[in-house]
């Protein structure tokens, strides 16, 4: 495209680099757009992993507390 305005003559050649420019930008703002998108992406996983985590461990606990219970007997109150 750069390469077609180079050949380009006179106001052809200000009407081509003008929508080059126009493109490089939205381009630019697409490429800011993705990024902000990513980040937000990335920390929306990270909490959600931290989440699947705790209720995990969690539920870790709960197993082995009623495994240890069912080989015990029941624990008196």
């Amino acid at each position: 495209m750069k390469a077609k305005v180079d050949a380009a003559a006179g106001q052809s050649r200000v009407e081509h680099q003008k929508r080059v420019n126009e493109l490089g930008e939205q381009l630019d703002d697409l490429k800011l757009r993705a990024a902000k998108a990513w980040d937000e992406a990335d920390e929306k996983w990270d909490s959600g992993r931290k989440d699947f985590e705790l209720q995990w461990e969690e539920w870790q606990v709960r197993a082995k507390r009623a495994w240890h219970d069912l080989l015990e007997g029941e624990p008196e109150k």
